[in-house]
């Protein structure tokens, strides 16, 4: 089987396997969350839907050509995607940029929603680096804050 590239990561079975990772943490969420099922946290987007584009749409997009299109895309210069770290194929150019993009998180809201970018962040590295595009890793970042703020509101909605 030949590498997934920018013109068929819709057919990548691995991809669509990074798309379903979120799903048994969102089922948590909703599972413990106390107001579920009585207050659908839905409806916030019905209220603020420009925050919500902002959330979902605008700055994952906007992180995505930041991190790993500028970011990640230099540092591949210096240290190829071959070169990976760790048997799960992380290159040291993924690692970084993940470690400032948690760090990004981490100035804005400290604590372990911070923290818990890391993953994510690492899943977009690796989809970038695997497909050779920003379209993949836009895509499933788009997915993850939608998932995300779907269930859990910002603070003040």
């Amino acid at each position: 089987m030949t590498t997934p590239t920018a013109f068929n990561w819709w057919q990548d079975p691995r991809w669509w396997l990074a798309v379903l990772l979120p799903l048994p943490l969102w089922g948590a969420m909703v599972w413990l969350s106390p107001a579920w099922p009585n207050v659908p946290s839905y409806l916030w987007i019905q209220q603020a839907p420009l925050v919500w584009l902002n959330l979902v749409i605008l700055w994952p997009v906007a992180e995505e050509l930041l991190f790993r299109g500028v970011l990640q895309g230099k540092l591949l210069q210096h240290w190829p995607a071959n070169k990976a770290l760790f048997w799960l194929g992380i290159s040291r150019a993924n690692l970084i940029t993940s470690l400032l993009f948690t760090a990004l998180h981490w100035a804005l809201q400290p604590g372990w929603l911070a923290l818990a970018v890391i993953l994510p962040s690492l899943i977009f590295g690796w989809t970038r680096e695997r497909h050779g595009s920003l379209l993949s890793p836009c895509l499933l970042h788009v997915m993850y804050n939608a998932g995300w703020f779907w269930l859990r509101p910002p603070d003040g909605l």
